[in-house]
């Protein structure tokens, strides 16, 4: 997870490779902690990138890489995206 992360960090991995590369380091980390996880699909055309489960509850996870700071702009989108599948729990992660 470690040589992955510095690789993004390097820009080894460029466009969307990037997020996708970065869906798998968070999904070996939670499993690292025995969490369930799903593994990323689609829902009427949108993709999700994962889930896991902790504690009872059900968590989405939105994994964006950006080279700049991030506008307010995906959390919102992000915030939509989970009010319309559930009841308001998620974890985005830029």
């Amino acid at each position: 997870m470690k040589e992955k992360f510095i690789s993004l960090l390097q820009g080894k991995t460029v466009g969307s490779k990037r997020g996708y590369e970065l869906e798998d380091i968070l999904q070996s980390l939670a499993k690292l902690y025995f969490l369930d996880v799903t593994e990323p699909f689609r829902v009427n055309g949108e993709q999700i990138d994962g889930s896991i489960k902790f504690e009872g509850e059900h968590y989405l996870i939105e994994a964006k890489w950006q080279d700049k700071a991030s506008a307010n702009e995906p959390v919102y989108q992000f915030a939509g995206k989970i009010e319309g599948k559930m009841y308001g729990r998620g974890f985005l992660y830029l």
